[in-house]
């Protein structure tokens, strides 16, 4: 049996505006949401007086599943509602980490960010995972917070609508080429041992599950994500630009690029599958466009818990 839904109406006093409500059996989004049924775009007019509270947003999620999703059968609806569901908490969770105010919530109700919130939602129903509802819900809240920056707001609603097109591993893929060409390495101390403290936990979940084919390549760039090219650097020069420290001098010598990855094999497990993923990826010839940047950095940062402000990432020259 289809989920039941019991629908009013009440008018706030002295403001105008009108609350609707959407109750949804077994769901976990709770009692109510805001914005009427249905419109011709699919966009739901949120009307606040107070400001949005992180309640209200969660239940946004819920409202735009119910009205623009297609019709499916029973048991597919209640699967796809469970993963729209888990979406808006991970979306609640994120908003409060990130310290969202009402105030930004608000934002919520511009049909731009409904726009995408509706693709997000999409995206999440029909995919079961946990790696893509982190990185759309961080996505979104960095929309929420963009500051009024147009190109930024763009930005960051491409990657929304695109985040979801991407396969488990084009979205790794990509994130693995952010981390080697575009992030600032932090290790605790130039010795091989905090090269692995580093690639142990910032690289290798990404190296997990990654099963590469001909096409992987050719998609990340026909989304925009990155461009193909010639000269880019090879993962050699790339290790011997971030590792000088660590590398003799005859590896730091023209044309001996080569020994650092020899090295990086040799003191390092993960290191050397990297090396071999590198190459099954064709990484060599991938350089990421800014769209891919944001993808790879908000992906990242959901996935081991670390900081990667825009800005920087998106100003920085890669390699």
């Amino acid at each position: 049996m289809m989920p039941k839904h019991a629908e009013k109406t009440d008018e706030i006093p002295g403001t105008g505006a009108t609350t609707f409500a959407s109750d949804v059996q077994g769901s976990v989004l709770g009692a109510s949401a805001i914005g009427p049924n249905a419109s011709a775009t699919g966009i739901v007019n949120v009307h606040y007086h107070r400001g949005l509270s992180f309640t209200e947003a969660e239940r946004l999620f819920g409202l735009l599943f119910e009205q623009n999703f297609p019709r499916l059968v029973e048991s597919a609806t209640t699967e796809a509602r469970r993963r729209v569901d888990e979406f808006a908490t991970a979306f609640t969770r994120v908003a409060a980490t990130q310290h969202v105010t009402e105030e930004q919530l608000r934002v919520l109700g511009e049909p731009d960010v409904q726009f995408v919130l509706n693709e997000a939602t999409q995206a999440a129903a029909r995919r079961d995972s946990e790696e893509l509802r982190g990185t759309l819900a961080h996505l979104i809240v960095k929309r929420l917070q963009s500051g009024g920056s147009e190109a930024k707001e763009q930005l960051l609603g491409e990657a929304i609508v695109v985040v979801g097109k991407l396969t488990a591993t084009q979205l790794r893929t990509i994130v693995l080429c952010f981390l080697m060409r575009n992030a600032t390495w932090e290790l605790r101390s130039q010795t091989w041992t905090a090269f692995n403290e580093f690639m142990n936990g910032t690289v290798d979940p990404f190296l997990k599950r990654v099963n590469p084919s001909n096409v992987d390549l050719e998609r990340i760039v026909s989304l925009g994500c990155g461009e193909t090219a010639s000269d880019v650097p090879t993962l050699d020069a790339i290790w011997v630009k971030k590792l000088r420290k660590l590398l003799p001098r005859d590896a730091l010598e023209p044309g001996a690029t080569a020994v650092g990855g020899s090295l990086v094999h040799r003191n390092s497990i993960t290191g050397g599958k990297l090396i071999a993923a590198w190459e099954h990826l064709r990484l060599d010839l991938l350089r990421l466009t800014k769209l891919g940047v944001v993808i790879g950095a908000t992906t990242c940062e959901q996935g081991v818990g670390r900081p990667f402000p825009l800005d920087t990432w998106i100003q920085e020259t890669p390699l």
